[in-house]
């Protein structure tokens, strides 16, 4: 139930000892005669509400509010640096670079720098 689509008349309401809970959603039905009787509206999902930057500037510029946020997920594990491929690449170069300088004479260095 997303919205009440019809509202009946407050005498039938009345009559049936109908209360109305908007934020629970839900109409409870109370007699004395018989046991209380809940209709339960489903709960709408929460969607994702998202604007674009030129919509977001627009509306600031007329004077709504907006807020910055920076979500970070800290269930997730951070990236190890030793684990990019780059990085395992370009530690095996500079190794093999340095092992190649070390190897040559004091003169040959200066020619490298």
């Amino acid at each position: 139930m997303f919205d009440f689509d019809v509202i009946l008349g407050m005498d039938w309401l009345a009559s049936h000892r109908a209360t109305i809970d908007c934020y629970a959603r839900s109409v409870i039905f109370g007699n004395v005669c018989q046991p209380e009787f809940v209709y339960h509206g489903s709960s709408p999902l929460k969607s994702v509400k998202l604007i674009s930057a030129m919509k977001a500037r627009t509306l600031i510029s007329y004077g709504c509010q907006g807020f910055l946020a920076s979500v970070m997920d800290t269930s997730l594990e951070s990236p190890n640096i030793e684990n990019l491929s780059v990085v395992r690449e370009f530690v095996d170069m500079a190794s093999l670079w340095i092992h190649h300088r070390l190897r040559l004479s004091p003169n040959d260095r200066d020619l490298l720098r």
